[in-house]
């Protein structure tokens, strides 16, 4: 870790110890983040030896993150309490494949189990994605990521449950 100098007297000192041929300073105002974005703001220069200032500029940048990055997502699920939102996911898994049956049926009717994968993968991931905003866009800790499993694994055995029951209703 280099030493920093906000002056250009001791800067260019340094430079000289060196033998460097310049010397790039300045004043860093605001380095900061937090939740909902970050924000710089320096002074920079770049000044020879003999001490003339080549250059100099001020450089201020915010930013914000977005509305889908993981902070954002994890600070709006946490406002909405966890058995809530695990009472919403479990309402659409149950009903996303009982309003999309006649899909099931005509992709069971085709007898190919690709488009049989494809279906019970399409549903499943639907579903993973769900339980991933259900433990709030994180799995930071060892409780989400189990949560995450068990919602997949449950959804994923409710899938195959479904689509055996469209096969059922195109059997007979």
């Amino acid at each position: 870790r280099h030493r920093t100098y906000g002056n250009k007297d001791k800067a260019i000192r340094r430079a000289r110890e060196l033998k460097a041929p310049a010397v790039l300073f300045g004043t860093i105002h605001a380095f900061e983040s937090y939740p909902t974005g970050a924000k710089i703001d320096v002074d920079v220069a770049l000044a020879d030896v003999s001490g003339r200032i080549v250059f100099t500029r001020r450089y201020t940048k915010e930013s914000s993150v977005s509305r889908l990055s993981p902070v954002v997502l994890r600070e709006r699920t946490r406002a909405v309490p966890w058995f809530r939102r695990l009472l919403a996911w479990i309402i659409v898994v149950l009903l996303l494949p009982v309003f999309t049956i006649s899909f099931i049926r005509a992709m069971v009717r085709q007898r190919s189990n690709w488009r049989n994968a494809f279906v019970l993968a399409t549903y499943t991931v639907v579903d993973a994605l769900l339980a991933y905003l259900l433990v709030g866009a994180a799995l930071s800790s060892w409780w989400a990521v189990l949560v995450f499993i068990v919602a997949v694994a449950a959804a994923l055995a409710y899938n195959v449950r479904v689509m055996t029951f469209a096969l059922h209703l195109e059997e007979s």
